[in-house]
């Protein structure tokens, strides 16, 4: 009961955060995607890869409700119009009758290019400084180094968990 609902109220928080904010939630995606990498702990079938595509999500909307103050010029750049054909090229897959199951192309579609995509155009249109940048990579990504370097240390010392070792 209690815990369902400090979830749900946190869960509105962050969504606001995000749609205010979307340097917010491409953090909370970044985040995300390494927490995930600890979910082969959790039983169950739970799709949380489905929620890394959620926070994506939002934050791209996220983007559009702020476009006032987004930067739409920087979208004129080689690696936008290169994913762009790449996500054009992986959309006309879809209509290929050699495609045996759609649900497993959709699926597949998320990860090697929509996502790519949704990226692509958070970084180049949000006003990202150098502070950021430095912000990320002195605290964020040194913090998750260091604990993916301790987790390797107790993996090579004390023995892999049960769901690592199958």
């Amino acid at each position: 009961g209690r815990l369902l609902l400090w979830h749900s109220r946190v869960s509105v928080v962050v969504v606001v955060a995000v749609l205010l904010e979307p340097k917010v939630g491409l953090l909370v995606y970044i985040n995300l995607s390494f927490v995930i990498g600890f979910t082969r702990f959790i039983d169950g079938e739970t799709p949380l890869g489905l929620s890394l595509d959620a926070v994506l999500f939002l934050t791209m909307l996220g983007v559009l409700l702020n476009g006032k103050r987004m930067n739409w010029k920087r979208l004129n750049s080689p690696i936008f119009y290169l994913l762009a054909f790449w996500l054009f090229y992986t959309v006309l897959e879809y209509f290929n009758p050699e495609v045996p199951n759609h649900t497993a192309w959709f699926l597949k579609i998320r990860s090697i290019s929509l996502n790519w995509f949704f990226l692509v155009i958070i970084t180049l249109v949000m006003d990202i400084t150098r502070n950021d940048i430095r912000w990320l990579v002195r605290r964020l990504w040194l913090f998750w180094s260091c604990l993916a370097a301790l987790w390797a240390f107790k993996q090579q010392y004390i023995g892999l968990a049960k769901a690592e070792a199958q």
